[in-house]
């Protein structure tokens, strides 16, 4: 059974408070917020503990954070941080506000249409789909769009080239992030 994780940090927010989940079978799927990177750090530990495959931190965190905290949980995990080309990180900085999360996970199965997580606060809504085919994240990202988020983050699978296709798919729309840009 495959076993990922998504972390996003937050001001206000705990893995207690602010958290998603996702069963299939060949699957696992956990996201949880957090306030900060010790807090981070200790999310990707227990993850690890708990034998998951991967870790893939929000865009807050920046490569050698992700692998310093592989490397903190003995290498027993894969760490991953959103990173955005130069382009997309012009559109995010440009944002008047960035309170509308999507996030884009590849999941395991064989799924026909995108499975739809959603959580919201004051603070922020997030809005995650896990897909388990690139026309299927193609959908997802522009149902996103309609819906108004600000901002995507997609999980490791998606590579540069992959990130760029969903991002011609939907026009620009939106600034994307990818966990699995920069590996």
């Amino acid at each position: 059974m495959m076993k990922a994780a998504f972390v996003a940090n937050s001001e206000r927010q705990t893995p207690q408070t602010y958290f998603l989940h996702y069963d299939h079978p060949g699957f696992r799927f956990r996201f949880v917020a957090v306030s900060g990177v010790e807090m981070a750090r200790e999310a990707v530990r227990s993850f690890a503990d708990q034998g998951f495959d991967l870790v893939d931190l929000c865009g807050d965190f920046d490569p050698e954070t992700a692998e310093a905290f592989r490397q903190e949980a003995g290498g027993r995990i894969k760490v991953s941080a959103a990173v955005y080309s130069p382009a997309e990180m012009e559109k995010l900085n440009a944002l008047e506000a960035i309170d509308r999360y999507g996030i884009i996970v590849m999941g395991a199965g064989d799924l026909d249409r995108p499975i739809w997580l959603e959580k919201e606060n004051e603070e922020f809504n997030t809005r995650i789909a896990v897909v388990t085919g690139e026309e299927t994240a193609r959908e997802a990202a522009r149902e996103m769009v309609r819906e108004g988020i600000h901002f995507i983050e997609l999980c490791s699978y998606f590579d540069a080239q992959r990130t760029e296709a969903l991002s011609r798919a939907i026009g620009g729309a939106v600034p994307i992030g990818s966990c699995g840009a920069g590996a």
